[in-house]
């Protein structure tokens, strides 16, 4: 009903809307997914990339999505068993974490593997100088709140995309959260001063 709804709301209205599922672990959930959102007429179909499980599947994803949406909320939350809302576990769900930043990499490889757009949504693209290493490590969109946005694009705007790249590829070698966000601001503040 509720892909249904959206059909309708693209044909009323002539915007261009893509739909996503939350929480999909399997292949065949996001080929389930996909054909039911294609069988109301939605052209543009991707998931949320939520659960470590489907990382490794992301290749496969190949014709069946168009796109993913990492949300590395829930994903840091899964990845490290670590509950996001319990205030002792805050230092396991920090996206600066370098089993996250590698799993974000590990999804990016996928995704263009499978010839899909990577975008993430969540707190952690709010900080702009996260948002350089997840341009450098392949993502193409981010969703951040409205007050984060002129700080997103203005960091963005200051590295070109060897820069973030490599910036990117320096805090992979990282082996602990503290270091890896130092790694990065360091990175950046020579990238902006050269």
């Amino acid at each position: 009903d509720q892909l249904g709804a959206i059909a309708d709301a693209i044909n009323a209205t002539g915007r261009d809307v893509g739909v996503m599922a939350p929480m999909v672990s399997t292949v065949d959930e996001a080929r389930q997914f996909a054909q039911m959102a294609r069988d109301d007429g939605l052209t543009s179909v991707g998931i949320m990339i939520e659960t470590p499980a489907i990382v490794p599947m992301i290749p496969a994803l190949k014709g069946v999505v168009d796109f993913v949406s990492v949300g590395t909320n829930d994903l840091s939350q899964y990845l490290f068993a670590a509950d996001r809302m319990h205030p002792a576990m805050g230092a396991l769900v920090d996206p600066w974490q370098p089993a996250l930043l590698r799993t974000l990499a590990q999804i990016t490889v996928g995704a263009q593997e499978a010839g899909v757009e990577v975008g993430v949504c969540g707190e952690s693209a709010a900080d702009p100088v996260f948002s350089v290493v997840l341009a450098g490590l392949g993502v193409t969109s981010v969703s951040v709140a409205s007050g984060a946005v002129e700080s997103v694009r203005g960091a963005l705007r200051t590295v070109t995309s060897e820069q973030a790249q490599q910036i990117a590829a320096e805090v992979l070698t990282a082996t602990s959260s503290v270091e890896a966000k130092k790694t990065a601001h360091d990175a950046l503040s020579l990238a902006v001063s050269s």
